[in-house]
């Protein structure tokens, strides 16, 4: 598919958990915006099984989705507010709770589909924002102060800003020629749900293991999601395990914090990375999210980083276009590194 090249204020790739609010923002303040997403989750339904991907959202990103309008359109059935964590590894123990904060909770359990699709309903709140999908972008060249986005179907968008939403793996990043560092961990994160002998008692339990860290998130059905991370050999040895044998393993490494593990699901995998953009920035490109700095899980939490990274960066959009200058210009690409890089910095060290 070709044509008359499209113009967008800003063009976002990756309409995932990070990407889909950022245009939201944008569009409720009358920006026209992109979404270029390669492949959209079917639809979740409030009736359908809880889903393995987890996220731990913190109250301040809790407090952005709201303001958003994404919040509301998560059924609360399926969310879980937590009001305790516990934390513990051999050397000794250390408890969080929101009463001390004081606060309403210390966090919410989401499932990463549930966000990304209240967020992408909430798009069709916003009559300047445009989600392309499937669609892929394979191009990017730049002509005077605009970038141009040339889509795998031959379409082309002109822009101000592009903005890589599009994950650890960015095309936009390598596309911009950022390049970036890190390591891996030679480690696997497990996760599954499981059912406990004794309620989660709406607490998070993350217990530190030579081998790596062991989170029980509670949900909102009674379950817990886990997310354990474990060498590569060890972890292989419990994804291929009977599931009587995973579950003792589950029971023994949690020493039976939730008493006996009983059930689990089905067992998924991902290998553990740590990645940074050595720039978040490059010509007429911010880089938000996994595709500017991927962490540990460490319980779920790495998302709440980039939420931050599309707050700032809408703040500093609508901050250019008050001034009348455009959201690409190098000094307003900036302030949003200087907001941003030296943060996730820290909480990745």
């Amino acid at each position: 598919m070709s044509g008359a090249t499209e113009r967008y204020d800003v063009v976002i790739v990756g309409g995932g958990l990070v990407g889909t609010p950022l245009a939201c923002a944008l569009g409720e303040q009358g920006l026209s915006v992109a979404v270029v997403e390669a492949a959209l989750p079917p639809p979740l339904l409030a009736d359908a099984p809880m889903d393995t991907r987890v996220s731990a959202i913190a109250p301040a990103s809790e407090h952005w989705l709201r303001s958003l309008g994404i919040w509301p359109r998560m059924p609360a059935g399926r969310l879980c507010p937590y009001q305790q964590m516990h934390v513990w590894d051999q050397s000794g123990a250390i408890d969080f709770d929101a009463a001390m904060v004081p606060a309403e909770h210390l966090g919410t359990i989401a499932e990463n589909r549930l966000v990304q699709q209240a967020a992408l309903s909430a798009l069709d709140d916003h009559p300047y924002v445009r989600c392309l999908a499937p669609r892929r972008a394979e191009r990017l060249n730049w002509h005077k102060d605009r970038a141009i986005l040339t889509l795998a179907d031959g379409a082309m968008l002109e822009t101000a800003l592009v903005v890589g939403a599009d994950g650890a793996d960015s095309g936009i990043r390598a596309l911009a020629g950022i390049p970036t560092f890190g390591h891996g961990y030679d480690q696997l994160a497990i996760m599954t749900l499981i059912e406990t002998e004794r309620p989660h008692r709406y607490t998070a339990w993350q217990r530190f293991l030579p081998d790596g860290p062991l989170a029980f998130l509670p949900l909102a059905d009674g379950r817990c999601a886990i997310v354990w991370s474990c060498t590569t050999p060890i972890a292989r040895s419990y994804l291929e395990a009977p599931d009587e044998l995973f579950l003792q393993a589950l029971t023994d490494s949690s020493e039976r914090c939730l008493g006996e593990v009983r059930r689990c699901g089905p067992r998924i995998s991902f290998p553990l990375r740590w990645i940074h953009a050595v720039r978040y920035v490059g010509e007429r490109v911010a880089l938000v999210g996994d595709a500017a700095h991927l962490i540990h899980p460490l319980a779920g939490q790495g998302v709440n980083l980039g939420f931050k990274d599309a707050e700032v960066l809408a703040e500093e959009i609508l901050r250019a276009y008050r001034m009348g200058l455009s959201p690409g210009e190098d000094a307003v690409l900036a302030r949003y590194q200087r907001r941003r890089q030296g943060d996730n910095l820290a909480t990745m060290a």
